[in-house]
């Protein structure tokens, strides 16, 4: 789900409500579902996503069939509600850092440090029972619902790190697109279903 949420086909609150599922089964029916409902291609994404995911379903992935149409390329005109190009930057590279954080025991007490996070967060996300990618997923959640300040603080503590100044500077080029913010609205279910663009998905 990771690469589906940089692109922003789902949302950090998609993810919670699929991982809440009790089952796998259940977890990958809410996926398709809510990928199915979306008013724009997810298909090759999808596809792509699964394959860089598990490398043995390549040969289950080459029998579906795309039945994409020329509509699926247009995306709903919406206006625009509160959606801050910082989240949106955090968004869009969550995949590439829950797999490159290491040391998110020492970011968690910088951040814990300058009032971002609490000693209840730093509970939840350096859990024993936590993969270190689960404790990235849940420290880039909380981060993605902080303010401008949090985000520039969590940059700082990238940059003074040589192993992650270039993460950090790719984050910062990351560029945010006015289709990244309609997808990610529509995720929301924030947008009137009858006024259509062309815009390109």
């Amino acid at each position: 789900m990771d690469g589906l949420i940089s692109k922003c086909y789902l949302t950090i609150e998609d993810r919670e409500e699929i991982m809440s599922q009790p089952r796998q089964p259940q977890r990958n029916r809410m996926i398709i579902d809510i990928l199915i409902a979306r008013p724009y291609r997810t298909f090759k994404t999808f596809t792509k996503e699964v394959i860089d995911f598990d490398w043995s379903k390549r040969d289950i992935v080459s029998k579906l069939k795309d039945y994409e149409t020329n509509g699926d390329k247009l995306l709903p005109l919406v206006k625009i509600i509160d959606i801050s190009s910082h989240t949106l930057q955090l968004q869009k590279n969550f995949k590439l850092l829950v797999q490159n954080l290491a040391n998110v025991e020492s970011m968690v007490d910088h951040l814990i440090s300058k009032d971002i996070l609490h000693l209840e967060d730093q509970a939840e996300i350096c859990a024993l029972h936590c993969t270190r990618e689960q404790s990235n997923r849940l420290l880039l959640t909380k981060l993605m619902y902080k303010d401008a300040a949090a985000y520039t603080c969590f940059l700082s503590v990238l940059e003074k790190d040589e192993c992650y100044r270039e993460l950090a500077i790719h984050i910062k080029n990351t560029k945010v697109k006015y289709e990244d913010k309609i997808m990610l609205q529509i995720a929301d279910n924030r947008y009137p279903p009858t006024c259509f663009s062309a815009v390109t998905a």
